[in-house]
């Protein structure tokens, strides 16, 4: 076995974390924290731009309820780099030299919200609850192969799993998969989705109504991850989280003094707000999935290559960041994001914007114009494509333009707006044509597996939304699964990137991005490496 502990190195790269985090990603622009101590006690008010209808890590994807459930559990180990991990529940951990069996040897002195203890009972009541059918988990994805895990002791935890599972210490970081108490989940039943029970630095004390819900500090947390400066509890007293979707009006509250910290101011304010003292922004791009269009390969006219090549030529993805966003986000070129370790940068030279190009393969393949309507047409059938999404800002506004742009090059995309629970039906469903996704994780595995492995299209999260089968990417996707060393996998990442462009299988359009405002008062928020925040030291200045 071998045994994965505080090494010199884990140590070094923690201290590297902290202070970039100190300096770089906790105070806008770059610049040093102020001076000043900080300060215990406080109350903020954070407007969120989504509604939800769980915190129940274990149960959904999104990478929004993610910002909550960060400050609700705590993983059994941290990340702090790629294939980098520190302690985090776990005290320490052994991995087995085929990466089938993962032992765990657990903190002693950790309770759960409610008050009871966390042990290797709770660690196998979370696994087992994910892999049951009745959970209806979407996170099932990052079990694979799970066989069972083992009572060692009331401290020590045995995983394992039938085939080898390179991801699974990233996947545990990654925040699905945290502990939770198995008393909170009988005694709160359905309830617990809004008020789930973990170990972390904030606890859901109470809904004042269904869009406003408050969190207060956990007395007792002791545990914090050792790049923080802070391990014990958090400075603030409370956090009041409200949920408002309209922009503008998140805006204004912030302004009128209403609120310390915001998500998703409006984009073409982001500028303005940088350059305020009074403010403070916080950009984070993501390292996984970008946000693109899934292709339905095996619906409508989409079957063709030629014209998902064209739709990608067709495209402004640059005009896009500018008109939707002003620029806060940066273009996509291909399946993974910039920021991800095995990005590949041939994507960039696959698709340029070319209408002129698009044209012409669409007319080589049989496609011709109607010069009655505009759209083109072959063997008597319109170029009609469906793009199903999300309702909200800014997929709603994506869409939309992209539906303009494809109309100068004949092709009719109609876009059907609605609820996210309405979209995963059709997704499921295979009734579109170009869909939604964009997704959060940090190792290519997670991404590019999860979204393209022909058992993901009723699997898992059920991210295969293009209805992807292949034989060779399916053999390139197990084979990155079960390599060991990270150069050997980037390769066979690289591999996988080249396929899915040369198939044109998505449409590529902006990198995932993360945008906060906050007043100037507000110090020391953090980020982690999927770029969500953490409020675990973040403190009120001047109080």
């Amino acid at each position: 076995m071998r045994e994965w502990n505080r090494s010199g190195n884990v140590w070094l790269l923690a201290a590297l974390l902290g202070l970039l985090l100190a300096v770089g990603m906790g105070a806008p622009g770059g610049l040093a924290a102020p001076a000043g101590q900080p300060r215990p006690g406080g109350r903020i008010v954070w407007i969120d731009s989504i509604i939800h209808d769980s915190f129940d890590a274990n149960v959904n994807v999104s990478r929004y309820a993610a910002w909550m459930q960060n400050q609700l559990f705590d993983p059994l180990v941290w990340q702090i780099a790629p294939d980098r991990y520190e302690p985090g529940l776990a005290e320490r951990w052994e991995v087995s030299s085929n990466r089938t069996v993962y032992t765990f040897y657990l903190r002693k002195d950790v309770k759960f919200h409610d008050g009871t203890p966390f042990n290797a009972e709770a660690v196998k009541f979370t696994f087992d609850r994910i892999v049951d059918p009745n959970t209806k988990s979407r996170r099932t994805g990052e079990l694979p192969n799970y066989v069972a895990t083992q009572i060692i002791n009331p401290s020590t935890v045995r995983v394992t799993f039938s085939q080898p599972y390179n991801q699974f210490l990233e996947n545990l970081a990654g925040g699905g998969l945290p502990p939770v108490s198995p008393a909170g989940v009988r005694a709160r039943g359905k309830d617990f989705a809004l008020r789930p029970v973990g170990t972390g630095p904030f606890l859901v004390s109470r809904w004042i109504d269904d869009r406003t819900m408050v969190l207060v500090r956990n007395p007792n947390y002791a545990w914090g991850p050792t790049f923080l400066r802070r391990r014990g509890a958090a400075y603030l007293d409370e956090m009041t989280v409200r949920f408002v979707p309209e922009g503008t009006t998140r805006l204004l509250a912030m302004e009128a003094g209403e609120a310390h910290v915001i998500s998703y101011p409006p984009e073409a304010e982001v500028e303005r707000l940088r350059n305020d003292k009074n403010y403070q922004i916080w950009i984070q791009v993501e390292s996984g999935l970008v946000q693109n269009f899934p292709i339905n390969v095996q619906q409508g006219p989409t079957r063709e290559l030629a014209v998902r090549k064209a739709l990608n030529h067709g495209l402004d993805r640059r005009r896009m960041a500018k008109l939707v966003f002003f620029n806060t986000v940066q273009p996509a070129y291909g399946p993974l994001s910039s920021r991800n370790w095995a990005y590949w940068k041939g994507v960039e030279q696959y698709y340029p914007f070319d209408q002129l190009k698009a044209r012409q393969i669409l007319d080589e393949a049989g496609w011709k114009v109607n010069r009655t309507t505009g759209i083109r047409e072959k063997d008597g059938q319109p170029l009609r494509l469906r793009i199903v999404t999300s309702s909200r800002f800014p997929d709603d506004k994506v869409a939309e333009l992209a539906q303009a742009m494809w109309r100068e090059i004949g092709v009719d995309a109609r876009v059907e707006l609605m609820s996210d629970a309405a979209t995963r039906k059709r997704y499921e469903d295979g009734t579109f044509e170009l869909g939604r996704l964009g997704l959060g994780f940090f190792d290519p595995d997670s991404v590019l597996y999860g979204t393209y492995h022909s058992t993901m299209i009723t699997g898992g999260g059920r991210w295969n939304r293009g209805r992807v089968v292949n034989k060779d990417l399916d053999a390139l996707l197990e084979k990155g699964r079960v390599t060991l060393e990270q150069e050997d996998r980037k390769r066979i990442y690289q591999q996988v990137q080249k396929w899915l462009m040369d198939q044109a299988v998505l449409v590529p359009i902006w990198e995932h991005t993360y945008v906060f405002a906050g007043t100037s008062k507000l110090r020391d928020v953090k980020f982690n490496l999927r770029g969500q925040p953490m409020f675990h030291e973040a403190w009120l200045e001047g109080r």
